[in-house]
């Protein structure tokens, strides 16, 4: 069985991937001798490619808290997905379906993060709702794919 790993790390914006069988990207540089537990601490949001099936796996990668959303796994998430829509429309990523999952054991997702949420208390409503529509937004623009998901 043919298979890629993609593996996505986005810091500040920026967003690399390889699809060489057993290369790694790990902050903008590729290198085959890092090891998994490295890869799953530096991102919050993780790509897995199967050339085989052409399946793209979009994991949620915060196994602590239950990948309990927060605003940087959705930054993260929001570039990750806008980059996938990019390469799949230019034929770069030959993807027919994307499968979201969470790297959890227990759980897909635990939802909002209570720690963020309870930080925003003080705020007005109207700050706390222009917040929260920003922070849904992040997330949904995986219905903007255009394949299946």
């Amino acid at each position: 069985m043919m298979r890629s790993k993609v593996i996505a790390y986005l810091r500040g914006g920026a967003y690399k991937y390889a699809c060489s069988r057993n290369v790694q990207v790990v902050r903008g540089l590729c290198s085959s001798s890092r090891r998994k537990e490295e890869e799953s601490s530096s991102s919050l949001v993780l790509l897995d490619f199967d050339d085989e099936s052409k399946v793209a796996t979009v994991t949620l990668n915060a196994p602590e808290t239950y990948n309990a959303l927060t605003v940087e796994m959705g930054v993260q998430f929001q570039s990750l997905i806008r980059k996938m829509q990019v390469d799949l429309d230019s034929g770069e990523l030959n993807a027919n379906a994307v499968v979201l999952t969470g790297a959890a054991d227990k759980a897909f997702s635990a939802g909002g993060n209570f720690d963020w949420l309870r930080s925003l208390a003080h705020n007005p409503v109207h700050v706390n709702q222009d917040i929260m529509v920003r922070f849904y937004k992040s997330f949904l623009c995986i219905r903007d794919l255009p394949i299946p998901v």
